[in-house]
């Protein structure tokens, strides 16, 4: 499962690989068609209670993109914003190795 490998590998605490996952969610849910986001919920189960528990990004950070909204998640949670760059990279690894082709293209526009 996608937590465990944030758990493991990276070494967040589970409520913080459910945040970070919820806040790269919520920029999935609105930036990909809802067939496939829902193709990416059912690899992820539990997603929209992740998108819903997430942190909301500081006002300013939200105005910067995706990049900034997702730097002031990982800071609410307590999450070294060096590591951003491997959870991002763990999470598309994990939709390119289980994902149908149509998700992982849709995912390669995004990154």
């Amino acid at each position: 499962m996608l937590i465990d490998q944030l758990t493991s590998t990276i070494g967040l605490t589970p409520q913080q690989a459910q945040g970070a996952l919820g806040a790269i969610g919520r920029i999935a849910q609105g930036r990909l068609s809802p067939e496939i986001f829902a193709e990416l919920g059912a690899l992820v189960p539990g997603l929209p209670a992740m998108i819903a528990g997430a942190p909301k990004p500081s006002g300013l950070a939200a105005m910067l993109g995706d990049k900034g909204a997702i730097a002031s998640v990982l800071s609410q949670l307590g999450i070294d914003l060096g590591q951003g760059g491997p959870i991002a990279r763990l999470v598309v690894g994990f939709i390119q190795a289980k994902g149908s082709e149509a998700l992982k293209a849709a995912v390669a526009r995004l990154v």
